[in-house]
């Protein structure tokens, strides 16, 4: 069997999240990003739904 090179990860805003705050999850979160052979998709709604994360963490 080959091993699979590249491709594109789908990241929601809970993944996206992972990627700032240490979460259950960060680690693999982090590694799929910095990735050299991997694309991040999301779609623009993400924004609103991180920044609404953050302020919720924030808040307590």
């Amino acid at each position: 069997m080959g091993q699979v090179v590249g491709g594109t990860d789908y990241f929601d805003s809970s993944a996206l999240v992972k990627r700032y705050l240490a979460e259950r999850g960060s680690a693999w979160v982090q590694a799929r990003c910095n990735s050299p052979t991997r694309t991040i998709a999301t779609v623009d709604l993400s924004r609103v739904e991180v920044a609404a994360a953050f302020a919720s963490k924030l808040r307590g």
